[in-house]
């Protein structure tokens, strides 16, 4: 799977349900690696490397003492040791990693955008406009106020090193609370958070996958808690169907809204009036305005149907509440 340095750097050995008689068992971390796709020795070098590094440092250094950015700026001396001992190693992620965090009440988001590598310029447009070397340089964290389409890409001497990440960053009432996943058609399987549905970036169909929320079943279940009673104005949602994928468009997406997660009132459910007989991939949104109620908690319920899939497979991206 999908596994950048910065997720291995991130991985944590000690359980955090575990009471600290007995966290101190964990006295060490292992970091498996599967070859059967890895024909060669030079193959397993390249997945391995450097990996490695992250892994050994979690495993040496406590919790307290782990710092991204001092890792990602030791990389580099790391990477020429392997050089001079003739290891294939990989060059990178040159992706850019994008987060976010909320201002207060949903007013603005905070946008953090690096690259894996120091030696690499992180460059973004906010206009809608792809990004070229001429574009805002991301040095320090950007401030979006308003619904704005993002393009952003990883330089090295003006030269772009991967493809564009485009997503529309989005601030709303909803960023960065808390989301939950259900499925009614399922009720013995306990709902699940789902932080992506409420991280603040909407989806396009040439977005990048992260922005995407992979859900199934025939009757499924967002509830947002806001964590404040407010006064939405509306509520939307992008879905995705893929044909080629199996992955379908809703039947019909409902919005509620409810004050103690107890009583929900019904505000409206939308039908899905588009077909997908001549489309290969489809973006549609579900969008209701909300008229004269509070609210702490929203729930969306998507009700799908699959003519080849038992258990039908969509695509969400975020529950943006106004």
């Amino acid at each position: 799977g999908y596994l950048p340095l910065k997720m291995v750097y991130g991985f944590e050995p000690i359980p955090a349900e575990l009471t600290p008689d007995e966290a101190k068992h964990i006295i060490g971390a292992q970091g498996q690696i599967w070859t059967e796709y890895m024909k060669t020795p030079n193959s397993v070098e390249y997945m391995l490397l450097p990996r490695l590094f992250a892994l050994s440092e979690i495993d040496w250094s406590s919790k307290e003492q782990r710092n991204w950015d001092s890792f990602r700026n030791r990389l580099d001396d790391n990477i020429q040791r392997m050089v001079v001992m003739g290891l294939n190693y990989s060059q990178g992620n040159a992706k850019v990693d994008i987060t976010a965090t909320a201002g207060k009440d949903g007013k603005y988001l905070i946008l953090n955008m690096e690259a894996e590598r120091p030696n690499m310029i992180v460059h973004y447009n906010l206009d809608g406009n792809p990004v070229t070397p001429g574009s805002e340089v991301a040095l320090k964290p950007v401030k979006v106020k308003k619904s704005s389409k993002l393009y952003s890409a990883a330089f090295v001497d003006g030269q772009m090193k991967d493809k564009m990440i485009s997503r529309i960053v989005e601030p709303h009432l909803a960023a960065y609370t808390e989301a939950m996943f259900s499925r009614n058609d399922k009720p013995d399987l306990k709902p699940v958070s789902m932080p992506g549905l409420v991280d603040g970036f909407c989806g396009t169909a040439d977005s990048d996958q992260p922005t995407w929320n992979s859900i199934q079943g025939k009757d499924d279940q967002i509830t947002i808690d806001l964590k404040q009673i407010v006064s939405p104005k509306e509520i939307s949602i992008h879905c995705m169907s893929v044909k080629d994928k199996d992955i379908v468009m809703p039947t019909t997406v409902e919005f509620q809204v409810s004050q103690d997660n107890k009583e929900y009132t019904s505000v409206k459910t939308l039908k899905n009036d588009s077909s997908d007989e001549f489309n290969t991939t489809i973006v549609k949104p579900f969008s209701t305005d909300v008229q004269s109620l509070k609210a702490r908690y929203v729930r969306v319920i998507i009700k799908a149907e699959s003519k080849t899939a038992r258990d039908p497979r969509l695509l969400v991206d975020e529950v943006v509440v106004k």
